[in-house]
């Protein structure tokens, strides 16, 4: 499953219990206000209905209390409209039932309980209750872990037109979770959401053309989908398309039209992006070089996880490049932090650096296992001729190479490079000073850990970024 967990609403009006003919108007102008957001109208109208036993209505002077819109959250007063409500089998209240069991909100947390009040609530075809129903399935949440009965749900909620859910579906789809992988039913599910305005299914969409991954691969195509999404304010896709710029696919390549679109989804704290505007500035493409801005920008990414950036502003802080003076110890960081990642760059950069002695303790067999795991690393020619003399100059015996072979394989285990690294320096050499621990590395390592490793910041052709999330997060469907 896919790192990190989005926020999605899924949007429905529900039916709801027989009332009076004047009530239901007065509940469904109610309705209209809260969706509206006019949460002072709705108020108006919803608690006279509600105190004269209008179930729809006190469902949503319920809501209205358990998430503070329009008054003071309170979660007891919610409760009391909400438990009124699914006394006349309410589906929105029974679903804003279960959410609250599910998130402790008033209540201790209960995830059978909120099992329950969802499935009573999806049996009464509330797209909300289903996909919290399709998560608890998915997350094995007071009950069974099962994708296939989570993609049942979704399911459900996709054919009665939830955007949310179509989009959901199409990821579900495309990585093979609860039903087989299938790459032109992801493109049906995302187009359905797309046409409904769903951006990030736009963005999927657009990732689909580009890949040519169940329609013909069609990069104009692509390039429409990401603008869609984009003038939403999707910063995934003004990412895409901002790089569809740089590089000249399915537009024409336009530096400074790049650099207005990655430099939007930058300042959404999209990492990529914001590696790539570093390295725009460095180069002065569509800006003009500003060695202030690019340090800048790779800070950003690098904080984020983005292990490009990480080795770029480790190469800041070795050449003492721009704005900043040389650091050999905050170079040391980043490197660290980099070639954890796979960022073979800097595992050749690092190596170098614990060969030489500079920055780091000397270790030989470190820097030769460092080299073994560099191996087809874009590193120029000189940083492989300084290798060979290296290795000429100061040959290590065959129980080193042997070590440092040993060493390798251990460190290429996925997110095991600096723990091993550290732990053979700490057993062969205990006296030696500890590798440098700043909280920036503390703190990035903790982060690196949740994400997979980001896509160059240049290449020549990007490959499609990882389909969001299937899942949502907590905030969904209340």
């Amino acid at each position: 499953m896919t790192p990190t967990l989005r926020p999605l609403a899924l949007a429905l009006c529900l039916a709801c219990a027989a009332i009076p003919i004047a009530a239901t108007a007065g509940t469904n102008e109610g309705v209209e206000a809260y969706d509206t957001q006019n949460y002072a109208g709705a108020l108006a109208e919803l608690l006279p209905l509600a105190n004269r036993n209008d179930a729809k209505a006190q469902a949503y002077v319920g809501l209205m209390y358990a998430f503070g819109n329009g008054v003071p959250v309170n979660y007891p007063e919610a409760l009391k409209w909400l438990r009124l409500s699914v006394e006349q089998d309410n589906p929105r209240a029974q679903n804003a039932l279960g959410y609250m069991y599910n998130y402790g909100m008033g209540v201790p947390r209960d995830y059978a309980e909120a099992l329950k009040w969802y499935r009573r609530a999806a049996d009464q075809r509330d797209i909300r209750a289903q996909g919290n129903l399709a998560n608890m399935y998915l997350l094995g949440l007071g009950v069974a872990q099962d994708d296939k009965e989570g993609a049942k749900w979704y399911l459900q909620a996709a054919h009665q037109g939830s955007a949310d859910a179509q989009f959901i579906v199409g990821n579900l789809y495309r990585i093979g979770q609860g039903v087989p992988v299938n790459n032109q039913e992801a493109v049906k599910w995302y187009r359905q959401a797309a046409d409904q305005g769903q951006a990030q299914a736009q963005f999927n969409l657009g990732q689909m053309y580009r890949a040519g991954a169940g329609v013909s691969q069609d990069y104009e195509e692509a390039v429409r989908w990401f603008r869609t999404a984009a003038d939403k304010g999707d910063a995934s896709s003004q990412y895409a398309l901002g790089m569809a710029y740089y590089i000249g696919q399915g537009v024409n390549k336009k530096y400074k039209e790049a650099a207005k679109w990655l430099k939007m989804a930058a300042e959404k704290n999209n990492a990529s992006a914001q590696a790539m505007l570093g390295d725009m500035y460095t180069k002065g493409d569509g800006v003009r070089p500003d060695e202030k801005e690019a340090t800048k920008w790779f800070r950003k990414a690098a904080e984020q996880g983005d292990a490009d950036a990480q080795f770029e502003l480790a190469t800041i802080y070795r050449k003492g490049r721009g704005v900043v003076a040389p650091d050999l110890k905050e170079a040391v960081i980043w490197l660290r932090l980099a070639a954890d990642q796979g960022h073979l760059g800097a595992r050749n950069d690092l190596g170098i650096l614990y060969a030489t002695g500079t920055g780091v303790a000397g270790n030989r067999v470190v820097a030769y296992a460092l080299y073994l795991l560099s191996e087809g690393s874009s590193s120029l020619a000189e940083d492989r001729a300084t290798w060979a003399q290296f290795m000429k100059e100061q040959p290590l015996s065959g129980a080193d190479k042997a070590t440092a072979q040993s060493l390798a394989r251990d460190m290429a285990r996925q997110r095991n490079l600096l723990a091993t690294l550290d732990a053979y320096i700490k057993k062969t050499s205990p006296k030696a000073a500890p590798a440098p621990q700043a909280g920036a590395e503390a703190a990035a390592v903790a982060v690196s850990a949740a994400i997979a490793t980001p896509a160059p910041a240049v290449a020549p052709a990007p490959a499609p970024a990882p389909v969001v999330a299937p899942v949502p997060a907590p905030a969904a469907s209340k």
